[in-house]
């Protein structure tokens, strides 16, 4: 599939409508370089996002399989946070929550932000920069993300 998540349920039917042939068989796979311990740098830059999710993949992370990530940003007071998350708003894909923080000097509050995707270092760094530019607008900035490894099709 090449790092493209929408592909794998295709690669998966292909590979059932194969033949069996003995003594083959046939891998499918998120990442075509993953298979020869080779990283891939289009999907795993050389990058922090790129060197996290590389970890993940390596340690057996189904990418492309879609769950909620959290996005923190932090912010030099509880009512830039507020707003912040009132910009971003919150709906079925999106949720935000303010709480304090003592992470950082000058940061007081932070807005974790959690929305559901398949983590690839596209999608990741595309929502880090769109949250990102929205807390510039209130004093924050980006302070991480996360998400629970998936290892197996459930």
């Amino acid at each position: 599939a090449e790092g493209q998540p929408g592909l794998m349920g295709t690669v998966e039917i292909i590979k059932r409508a194969a033949p069996s042939l003995p003594n083959w068989g046939i891998v499918c796979t998120f990442d075509g370089l993953g298979l020869f311990g080779q990283r891939s740098p289009e999907l795993f830059p050389d990058t922090v996002n790129g060197d996290v999710l590389y970890k993940m993949y390596r340690n057996g992370d189904k990418q492309w399989i879609s769950r909620s990530v959290d996005f923190s940003l932090v912010f030099p007071d509880h009512s830039s946070a507020t707003s912040f998350a009132q910009a971003v708003g919150s709906d079925g894909d999106i949720a935000c929550e303010v709480s304090a923080y003592e992470g950082a000097d000058g940061f007081t509050h932070q807005a974790e932000v959690t929305t559901t995707l398949a983590p690839t270092c596209r999608t990741i760094t595309e929502r880090e920069t769109f949250f990102g530019r929205i807390a510039e607008e209130y004093g924050g900035r980006n302070d991480g993300w996360g998400c629970f490894r998936i290892t197996e099709e459930s």
